[in-house]
């Protein structure tokens, strides 16, 4: 049996990325993620406020998370290969914890 994850949210992931704080804090208690592990006959459900565990994760793992803003919160989805490619691309900065 292989389960299918599907996920919703907003996929116009690269400011997420760069605004969100993802990179630049070491715990995001307000809007942590949720991520759903796979192993083909359940799905796991786990909520991570470290974004450092992100990127030890498989690389096809869903993610979904909340960044919230002054008039309203969106929900992002992303796979942690998503991130991994966007921190290759953007490689890290001093204050940068990823």
């Amino acid at each position: 049996m292989n389960i299918k994850i599907i996920t919703t949210g907003r996929t116009d992931i690269e400011e997420y990325f760069k605004l969100s704080g993802i990179r630049e804090c070491t715990k995001l208690s307000h809007h942590p993620f949720i991520v759903f592990l796979s192993d083909g006959d359940a799905v796991n459900v786990e909520i991570i406020s470290d974004p450092r565990q992100l990127i030890e994760l498989p690389p096809s793992t869903k993610v979904m998370a909340q960044w919230g803003g002054q008039w309203r919160s969106d929900f992002f989805q992303f796979t942690v290969e998503d991130f991994l490619e966007f921190i290759k691309k953007n490689p890290r900065k001093d204050h940068h914890i990823i």
